[in-house]
């Protein structure tokens, strides 16, 4: 089980719920993440558009019941095998995501441009993955992780975009403070990316399954960047 979603999973198997819906992390009473939404699979959480590339960036819920042979496909895609490492029958994913999406402390998202899925991200609370032990983490801090779909119909500047308009999304709940993110040091363009973005490299860190860099990405990182 040496997959970043998996991390979540495991993490879920410790953790205490009370019939309040409250969770023990590390020893705190915290809420299920302020990200994380109501289960109405189709419903667009947020949606805007973007003169950059001259298209609307929209994000929803996965939904396993129509999104699980999509997510199969990109997992499963050259240069995703490395870093995923899910690749295999889709009851693994199946499984993969179904407990993420019951986990207090993770969802998955569906990324839509215009009207097509184009990128799958998932954002997790730091307290409750292994990267807690690098940093001094808050209850309601996250990290992401980002799965893009196949280049068919290529647009300019779409991972960079994308990820912006999730920050955009993310920084849009008062509870947002801070942002990680811990691609592979190998993963060139991952990191390429995320300094491109603005994020802040802080260290390497050695994880369960991979060596990372490790970076953040402040509400005032996302202010002076004039994302708003």
């Amino acid at each position: 089980m040496n997959n970043p979603f998996f991390r979540i999973l495991a993490t879920s198997l410790k953790v205490v719920c009370s019939i309040k819906m409250f969770i023990m992390v590390s020893g705190i009473n915290i809420e299920p993440l302020f990200i994380k939404p109501l289960n109405y699979p189709g419903t667009v959480l947020f949606q805007k558009f973007y003169k950059g590339i001259g298209k609307t960036i929209s994000f929803r819920s996965l939904d396993l019941e129509t999104d699980l042979e999509m997510i199969y496909q990109w997992v499963n895609m050259p240069y995703s095998l490395a870093y995923w490492q899910l690749d295999g029958d889709k009851k693994r994913v199946w499984d993969t995501y179904y407990n993420i999406q019951r986990n207090s402390n993770g969802h998955s998202f569906i990324g839509l441009l215009d009207s097509d899925p184009i990128c799958q991200f998932d954002v997790y609370r730091v307290l409750a993955d292994e990267i807690n032990q690098y940093l001094t983490a808050g209850a309601n801090d996250c990290g992401f992780h980002l799965l893009m779909a196949p280049n068919k119909s290529p647009v300019p500047n779409l991972s960079f975009t994308v990820v912006r308009a999730f920050l955009d999304y993310y920084f849009s709940f008062a509870e947002a403070f801070i942002m990680y993110a811990e691609p592979d040091v190998s993963n060139a363009r991952s990191n390429g990316l995320l300094q491109k973005l603005g994020f802040v490299y802080r260290q390497s860190i050695l994880m369960s399954y991979k060596t990372a860099n490790l970076y953040s990405f402040t509400r005032n990182d996302y202010q002076k960047k004039c994302y708003v």
